[in-house]
């Protein structure tokens, strides 16, 4: 379980990619470690993205402990080798957000197969519906290392915002069944980005009513695949409309016949 939870796949040859090579060029091996650091640092948020301001990159600085300037880095990595992406005020890893999008996407279809009649391990049987003794230990060392490293990088608990607790207490709830979960920040995004932002949230919001459908970041499903498939359904109203009107000159055709 503990394996699992912190799991990302890094492919073995990464160290030979054009894009790592020119970082290294530049930073030798000491950036090279340092981007596996911040890729770790990105696996654990929920978001799997990191904010681009000073705290993120003291906190950066803190943990590897480097000589690298942070802040010149991650723009180098950002602009020069193509390594990083910038959204708004975070950075990200698009490899990662892939394979982190593809892992929970199996791991959903898992948790379906389970519910169809797959045999879960007996690890996974909750006696009366609540947490087994191994899995209260282990959330409570998750935790408590959560605790430490952010008190340990100088950052309150309290004011994380990576924190779960943070997190659900800044999420509101959208669409007509309220299954769309938002921050602030993220529905104002998508209402800067989309004109059509509503319809967006009450797709994912009539998907997850109808299959259950459940995901750690919402804003990024309505960002990875909602958009293309509103407009796919767009495309296929468009048709029936086209056809609709066009009927009349058909019959009108055949009647002269």
């Amino acid at each position: 379980m503990a394996k699992e939870t912190y799991y990302f796949s890094h492919d073995s040859n990464a160290i030979t990619d054009t894009k790592i090579l020119n970082m290294r060029a530049d930073y030798g091996l000491e950036g090279y470690g340092l981007y596996w650091a911040i890729i770790e640092m990105m696996r654990n948020e929920e978001d799997y993205m990191l904010q681009k301001n000073k705290n993120t990159y003291r906190a950066i600085k803190t943990l590897t402990n480097t000589t690298i300037e942070i802040e010149k880095y991650i723009n180098d990595c950002i602009e020069d080798y193509e390594l990083f992406k910038q959204e708004n005020e975070k950075f990200y890893s698009s490899s990662l957000l892939k394979r982190m999008l593809e892992y929970e996407r199996k791991r959903e279809i898992k948790r379906e197969n389970g519910k169809l009649g797959g045999r879960p391990k007996k690890s996974e049987i909750k006696p009366n519906g609540f947490e087994n003794e191994t899995e209260k230990n282990q959330n409570k060392i998750k935790e408590n290392k959560v605790k430490e490293n952010k008190i340990k990088n100088n950052i309150p608990v309290s004011e994380d915002k990576s924190s779960p607790t943070f997190a659900k207490a800044s999420k509101h709830k959208y669409g007509k069944y309220k299954n769309v979960l938002l921050k602030d920040e993220e529905l104002q995004s998508l209402q800067g980005e989309y004109q059509n932002w509503e319809k967006l949230i009450n797709y994912l919001d009539e998907y997850i009513e109808m299959k259950g459908y459940k995901a750690k970041s919402h804003y990024l499903c309505i960002k990875k695949w909602v958009i293309d498939a509103v407009k796919r359904e767009k495309g296929k109203q468009e048709i029936k409309n086209i056809n609709k009107n066009t009927n009349w000159l058909k019959e009108e055709f055949e009647n002269e016949n």
